[in-house]
């Protein structure tokens, strides 16, 4: 794959799911991988969690597959660990673990640990997430067991140890230990 079918698939992408007119014009006026890469941050919103996640989900690992080296200088990494940058995650080979300041999304069904000051978006029901140290979790949907001080935002399913913070919304909490936890009604 090469930039020029790179930027094709995103226009594509675009135009079928009615992307805003800014974004689709930040996009045109895309001259490398990274500018289509920042131009899917600035909006990342429609990336993650609407428009875009089927998009990201069915195709993100070919495209990086064939321009890793540009993924890599616009610091994003797909189903590879690294301590910083933007980490996508989408039907890994085996479990994945983050440490530092990564910024992970799952986006298909994966196992994940994050550690130290991690954070970890997942809106996939059959993920797997861990959370250690310092690590952050906002998990939308999948199963999470957070441990030492981390914290959780949960809507599905928690498992809870140690001195965690956890906010469970609309779900099920399993309490081993927390230093702080709220449970939000949904009705």
């Amino acid at each position: 794959m090469d930039y020029e079918q790179f930027k094709e698939e995103w226009k594509v992408a675009c135009k079928e799911r009615h992307a805003c007119a800014q974004g689709y014009q930040q996009l045109l006026a895309s001259q490398s991988v990274a500018d289509v890469l920042a131009t899917a941050v600035a909006n990342w919103t429609d990336v993650y969690k609407s428009k875009f996640a089927d998009f990201m989900a069915e195709n993100i690992v070919r495209q990086f597959e064939g321009l890793r080296d540009e993924f890599h200088e616009a610091g994003f990494f797909v189903n590879e660990p690294s301590d910083k940058g933007l980490c996508i995650v989408c039907r890994p080979d085996g479990p994945l673990e983050f440490v530092g300041r990564a910024r992970v999304y799952i986006f298909a069904q994966a196992e994940v640990t994050a550690r130290d000051l991690a954070q970890v978006y997942c809106r996939n029901k059959d993920s797997v997430v861990r959370l250690y140290g310092n690590a952050y979790g906002k998990i939308e949907a999948g199963r999470v067991w957070a441990y030492d001080f981390a914290t959780v935002d949960s809507h599905e399913e928690c498992w809870c140890h140690d001195r965690t913070i956890v906010t469970i919304s609309g779900g099920i909490v399993h309490d081993n230990g927390h230093r702080r936890l709220e449970i939000l009604n949904e009705e």
